[in-house]
């Protein structure tokens, strides 16, 4: 097996999530696959969003969500675009979404197991939108709120334009980077208190 000590396989992949919030607010649990979007009992009251990556036009669904590069080289930034857009249609009509994102970097080996790695040297070139904001909570997780709801068939700014790896590739590994989206509707009173927001002045802007 040829040595990979300072390069590796990257493979980055983007992960919708739907959800969809009812009446009262409450949030139903994320998802890692794309589902249909369930009406609320309200009209245009849905909740669908998609990751759109590499400025292409339609949002990731399954399994059409993975880019695939040859090569990762420490400290070298790989392409990353990532977008987030309110999917609106004749079928399941939207409405005003907030959304945030969760970034969740993996090594993988070969059996598609878990590598343990230092994911403290993973950092992310951001793009230029000041309304994505981030919050870092007690448990160690960062979230990304775009802090201007989408308008149905809207696309947020880019949150990412590239990402980095600083240590050393685990031999034999692909890289995978995950992009976890929530959405919530934005019409509804007090509708951030789902994700423990009042509002969006707390958080911390991107470095």
């Amino acid at each position: 097996m040829r040595q990979m000590s300072k390069k590796g396989k990257i493979t980055v992949v983007g992960i919708l999530a739907l959800l969809v919030i009812a009446v009262v607010g409450t949030t139903i649990a994320m998802l890692q696959k794309k589902t249909d979007p369930v009406q609320n009992d309200f009209a245009g009251a849905a909740v669908n969003i998609g990751v759109v990556e590499n400025g292409k036009d339609v949002p990731l669904e399954d399994g059409d969500n993975t880019n695939t590069y040859d090569q990762i080289v420490e400290n070298q930034p790989v392409t990353k675009e990532v977008s987030i857009k309110n999917i609106d249609s004749e079928e399941y009509p939207t409405t005003d979404t907030y959304v945030r994102v969760r970034l969740v970097p993996i090594f993988r080996n070969e059996a598609g197991e878990t590598v343990p790695a230092d994911m403290s040297k993973v950092s992310y070139t951001y793009g230029d939108d000041s309304n994505w904001r981030k919050e870092e909570t007690a448990g160690g997780e960062t979230y990304y709120y775009y802090t201007r709801a989408l308008a149905p068939d809207d696309v947020s700014g880019m949150l990412i334009t590239a990402v980095t790896y600083a240590g050393e590739v685990p031999e034999g590994t692909t890289f995978e980077l995950q992009v976890l989206t929530e959405g919530i509707a934005a019409n509804q009173k007090d509708s951030l208190s789902a994700w423990g927001l009042s509002d969006f002045d707390d958080l911390e802007a991107l470095a």
